[in-house]
């Protein structure tokens, strides 16, 4: 709960009160017929469940902009708590403060990855990037994996690093830097839900 908002919080407040309000009758003897009344806390509680798991999804749904996708350069507006990063350099590949761009993320035909395309400034063809992906918020650690540079021309140069989702998955929020990067780095923060 440590996750909600003070609004979400309060509401979620409001129904533990309501329901400590409403008297649970003894359960009835065996022998006593029973009685509709009793099930009406059991259902109480379970639209509280429900109404709280509901506030908490909402909240990490990712928000789009068709407009701002539709125009390619353009930032990419959000309102998800996922921080993506958005700056894009005069070519058109979306950067942070480091060498490392991301040009695309793309499906693949198994439904479970994706792939990342990135490109670092100076890689050669026979380059390995060691990739680093934290989650964000930082509720966990970090993936490590290399990917080699696979021959493709961008205005970075003559390589790209395709880089399989697999070890961190194809959804979540998710900071990527190069392992060897200075820990000062923003890195590109990317939602692998979108």
């Amino acid at each position: 709960m440590n996750d909600l908002s003070h609004a979400d919080k309060a509401i979620v407040d409001r129904l533990n009160r309501e329901l400590a309000a409403i008297a649970v009758p003894a359960r009835p003897s065996r022998s006593a017929p029973r009685q509709a009344s009793g099930a009406l806390p059991t259902v109480l509680v379970i639209a509280a469940v429900i109404v709280a798991v509901a506030i908490g999804a909402f909240r990490y749904l990712p928000a789009t902009s068709d407009n701002a996708a539709s125009q390619g350069s353009a930032p990419l507006a959000t309102t998800s708590p996922c921080p993506v990063t958005s700056t894009r350099d005069a070519s058109g590949v979306i950067v942070g403060a480091g060498n490392l761009g991301l040009i695309e993320i793309r499906p693949t035909t198994f439904p479970g990855e994706k792939v990342i395309v990135l490109v670092r400034r100076g890689a050669q063809q026979t380059d390995t990037l060691s990739l680093r992906a934290e989650p964000v918020p930082h509720t966990g650690g970090a993936v490590v994996w290399p990917t080699h540079a696979t021959e493709r021309t961008t205005a970075w140069g003559g390589v790209v690093f395709e880089v399989n989702t697999k070890p961190i998955g194809n959804a979540g929020c998710w900071r990527l830097v190069t392992d060897d990067g200075v820990a000062t780095d923003p890195g590109i923060v990317v939602d692998l839900g979108r």
